[in-house]
């Protein structure tokens, strides 16, 4: 008798250990999803005010142009991205805003998408991804055209890129860019 209720005991016990380590797990995949879906929105948020800004206070000079693709870009080559969600296509939309007519004619959405969305899950596969970005020079070729170099700060080391920008009708567009490291 006694042998059979210490077997019970212990029975109980490993049930009520196993089903306490269960739900442990299942309310920590809960809280993880949630602070999924926290980060997310912050990260939707964070690129609708840079649209409704791109559209109601579009930026003046080149700094600010360039600042503003460089915030759009933080939030693309994040660590929290994901292929094929909705941020990729707001992202692309907002920096479409800022592109030169000719660079929107050479660079379509659909072929901008997929090259993005192409870059980032091979930088993700690296475990690069974008920490910050600073302007380091901007130079004014004429009064219409002025050339800005730019550091980003990735978890891979820095990388330098030069952006052409030029007046269009009245405001500053990037035209074109290039890779200097």
């Amino acid at each position: 008798m006694r042998k059979a209720l210490a077997i019970l005991i212990i029975i109980a016990v490993c049930n009520i250990y196993f089903i306490s380590m269960k739900t442990k797990d299942f309310v920590q995949g809960k809280e993880n999803t949630n602070t999924s879906v926290e980060i997310e929105g912050e990260i939707d948020e964070r690129i609708q005010a840079i649209t409704e800004s791109i559209n109601t206070t579009y930026p003046e000079i080149p700094k600010d142009l360039i600042e503003v693709a460089n915030d759009i870009m933080e939030i693309q080559y994040s660590e929290e991205w994901e292929p094929e969600a909705e941020i990729e296509r707001q992202t692309i939309l907002a920096l479409r805003q800022l592109y030169s007519q000719k660079l929107l004619n050479l660079n379509p959405y659909e072929k901008q998408l997929e090259s993005l969305r192409l870059e980032l899950i091979n930088n993700h596969e690296k475990g690069i991804y974008l920490k910050t970005s600073q302007i380091d020079s901007i130079h004014f070729t004429n009064p219409d055209n002025a050339l800005v170099e730019v550091s980003y700060e990735t978890t891979k080391g820095t990388q330098k890129r030069e952006y052409t920008l030029a007046k269009e009708e009245g405001l500053w567009k990037i035209y074109s860019w290039k890779d200097l490291s």
